[in-house]
């Protein structure tokens, strides 16, 4: 069994890339939005990242050099894989925890991740109470969750 945490490159039928997280051997979310895809990855306890080239997979360690918990990325076979991948390396340098100062869509992204992950799977949860208008956000965040079905 997979025992890592990794991501799994994909593209919806308009083309579109999907990003696929495995955390102990099970898809537990799938995204199209770069900034909710890096928002699990912190509501799951990712701490950094190593990428990975092919098959393999079962082999490489959930850790880093360093000790750190990680997640394996894809490297990417196209242009828009390649910019999914800068975009969630970028997106995770956000706090998420805390938000991002005068920008609720961290909160938004982080909450969302959140409500989708397997509750067991969680180490990071928001911890002020949701914004009001919450439940209209997640329905729009939605849009761009592919696993669990929304």
């Amino acid at each position: 069994m997979k025992k890592d945490t990794f991501i799994e490159l994909d593209k919806n039928v308009s083309g579109a890339v999907i990003a696929r997280i495995y955390f102990g051997g099970n898809e537990v979310f799938a995204a199209a939005h770069p900034g909710t895809v890096a928002a699990a990855l912190f509501a799951l306890g990712v701490e950094g990242f190593v990428f990975h080239h092919g098959a393999g997979i079962e082999s490489v360690t959930s850790t880093d050099s360093n000790g750190q918990f990680c997640c394996l990325l894809p490297i990417a076979e196209d242009h828009l894989g390649e910019k999914f991948v800068d975009a969630i390396l970028m997106f995770h340098t956000l706090s998420f925890k805390d938000g991002v100062p005068n920008d609720g869509a961290a909160d938004i992204h982080f909450r969302t991740a959140v409500h989708h992950l397997p509750e067991v799977s969680v180490v990071n949860v928001p911890t002020t109470p949701a914004p009001p208008g919450f439940k209209k956000d997640l329905r729009e965040r939605n849009k761009y969750v592919y696993f669990p079905n929304c």
